[in-house]
Order: structure tokens, then C-alpha cells, then sequence
């Protein structure tokens, strides 16, 4: 039986749409059991130099008291929390999700922050990971593996707590085959390969099973909202107040999405801004890109974050702020006189 075919992956997505908990909790039922599997995680999070301190047993769904909870804590035999997990197939993190994990580790000493991901998402989850904790904290040089990646992280908060913090993002099947390759109990290679089952089901994302939440309003409503959101930011905002130019341009619909073309004002060159999927989907936690111009007129496509947790307003000024700011950042950009006649 082919490892996508086993009764894990068939079973587990039928029967909950909280597919992530269900891995979570069958890692980590996997870890506390052998002995074997829980050496190749120190292992992964000791290499390169990292010396946090072995891991004796996980637990799942640790609440801390302001509500955040990551899906995996790992403590020393000495019962102090060195490990913290985040595991993910293809729901996106939450703003913040991972700074604020980065703070709980209170413990003096070396600590691991770890993410476990399909490993065709990992380029795009580094690069989300990476803003969010590059708001608390300064992350170092990435350093690659197959399967892997890493950087030690720094910053006031951590060095008051004499915290040395490592960040690891592992592909799921590359876990696997370590824990895998690191027993010799054909009970637990069993469970692995149950494990991995699912983790290839989900990897390969040929066909996600539809739940009802998929065929939910709130989603076409969204996706409609985004749209009418570009459109906003380019009439309303760019053009009134005269830092975008759209004349002879056109809204265009593209197989990747809906966008507006338009100039910034005192610039050459077309710019497209919009939802763009493909970029969505393979490269940032965001529908919104601008397409646009470096100095050696090289196109580059930047993703443009919404803000969370806001008001229509608020969102609307803060993506016009976001490529204003991108504007105001290339050479030869004006705002353009009441009287100035916009070139076409």
C-alpha cells in the first residue's frame, strides 16, 4: 500500500477539518513512545551548532495565559519548556502567531522555535515567519539543508532573558524519515508510516477534500471585497490625490486575478496592483501584489499585507500608505500638480 493510501490519510480528513491537530497529536504520541524518534528530533534541533538542551517528552495544546497556544511544547528533564512547535499543512499563520511564540520561552538557555510544513510551502512560510519576527527580533544569516532551514535569532527581549533562540522550519516527510530511520520497533515504524501517509496526502494537495467551509459566503464575499479594496486604493486614494496616474489604462482581469494598471506619478512604466493567487499561493500569506519597477527597470512584484483586525477605513489608508511608501521610495517620483496635464 502506498504511503498516501494509508488509513490515516483516508480516515483523518473525512472525519475533522482540524487535520493539523490530529498530526499534532499523532507526532507527538510518537515522540513520547520511542525513545528512537525522540533522539532524531534532538539530533534536528541540535545540528548546526545549536545546544538546546535534550528534549525528555512533548505535550500538545499548551495554554499560556494571555490564550495564545502553540500546537507542541517540548521540556528538558529538568521540566523547562526548550522547545516550542508550530505544525502546519496549509492553514496561514496568524498575525503575530510567531513573534509572540518567541516570547514565551522564558527559559535561560538554549531554545528551539520550530515549524513542521509541507516542504513545497517552506520558501513562502520562511518568508512570513520571517517578517513577523523581524518585528521583535533580528534573525540571522539562513542556513539550508535539504528539507531544512534555520537562524538563530537576536534581540533585547531575548538577551534580557538570556534566552538564545533557535528558528528551524523542517518539511514533514524529511521529519518522518529521520524518526523513521531512528527505530528499530516495528510498531512505532508502523505509526510513522501511518503519519507520513497523511503527511503526503496533504502534501501533494492534488485534491483537498471540500468541507462546508470552503463553499461558505464569507469567502466569495471576501474575495469580492478585495476586489472592490484595489479598486479603492487606486481611485480613491492613488489617483485623487494625485500619486498614481491611470489614464489610457484599464482595469484588467488576469487568469491569476483581478488588478488595476496604473502609473506612479513621475515614473515610467506600467505598474499592476491586485490579487494575485499564484503569488498567494507559492509565495506570501497575502492575495495582494503590486507589480512594479526597480531602478535598473527590472519588474519586481511585492506583496502588500492588509492590516488585521481593522476597520475598512483604516485598511484602505493603510495599503495606499504601504505603496505610497514604495513610490516615495524610487527616484523621480512626484505627486503631480493640480494643473500638471497627466501623460497618458
Amino acid at each position: 500500500m502506498a504511503d498516501d493510501s494509508t488509513l490515516m490519510a483516508y480516515l483523518i480528513p473525512r472525519l475533522t477539518i482540524q487535520v493539523e491537530n490530529a498530526a499534532t497529536d499523532a507526532l507527538a504520541y510518537i515522540l513520547n513512545k520511542s525513545s528512537g524518534s525522540m533522539q532524531a528530533l534532538n539530533n534536528l534541533l541540535g545540528e548546526g551548532g545549536a545546544a538546546v538542551r535534550p528534549i525528555a517528552r512533548v505535550e500538545t495544546q499548551v495554554t499560556y495565559e494571555d490564550g495564545s497556544r502553540p500546537d507542541m511544547a517540548g521540556y528538558d528533564a529538568n521540566n523547562m519548556a526548550r522547545l516550542l512547535v508550530e505544525v502546519k499543512f496549509w492553514a496561514a499563520l496568524l498575525e503575530d502567531q510567531a513573534g509572540a511564540y518567541a516570547q514565551k520561552l522564558e527559559q535561560s538557555g538554549p531554545a528551539v522555535l520550530l515549524f513542521i510544513a509541507p516542504e513545497i510551502r517552506m520558501p513562502t512560510l520562511w518568508n512570513e515567519i520571517s517578517r513577523q519576527l523581524g518585528k521583535y527580533n533580528e534573525l540571522g544569516p539562513a542556513r539550508s539543508a535539504p528539507g531544512v532551514q534555520r537562524a538563530k535569532m537576536s534581540g533585547s527581549k531575548l538577551e534580557k532573558k538570556g534566552v538564545e533562540l533557535e528558528l528551524v522550519l523542517v518539511g514533514w516527510l524529511r521529519l518522518l524519515d529521520r524518526l523513521e530511520a531512528s527505530t528499530a520497533d516495528d510498531g512505532v515504524r508502523s505509526d510513522i508510516r501511518q503519519l507520513r501517509g497523511l503527511a503526503q496526502a496533504q502534501d501533494s494537495q492534488a485534491f483537498l477534500p471540500i468541507h462546508s467551509e470552503d463553499l461558505s459566503p464569507k469567502l466569495g464575499h471576501r474575495l469580492a471585497w478585495y476586489n472592490r479594496l484595489v479598486d479603492a486604493v487606486v481611485d480613491s486614494r492613488g489617483v485623487a490625490q494625485k500619486w498614481m496616474d491611470t489614464q489610457n489604462l484599464r482595469a484588467t482581469p488576469q487568469s491569476y486575478g483581478y488588478g488595476r494598471y496604473f502609473r506612479f506619478s513621475g515614473l515610467e512604466g506600467d505598474c499592476w496592483f491586485g490579487v494575485n493567487v499564484r503569488r498567494w499561493a507559492n509565495e506570501a500569506d497575502t492575495p495582494l501584489w503590486l507589480r512594479h519597477y526597480d531602478s535598473s527597470r527590472a519588474g519586481i512584484w511585492t506583496p502588500i499585507y492588509p492590516k488585521l483586525g481593522a476597520e475598512y477605513p483604516e485598511v484602505l489608508n493603510d495599503v495606499a500608505a504601504q505603496l505610497m511608501a514604495i513610490a516615495e521610495a524610487s527616484p523621480g517620483f512626484r505627486r503631480a500638480d493640480s494643473g500638471m496635464r497627466e501623460e497618458g
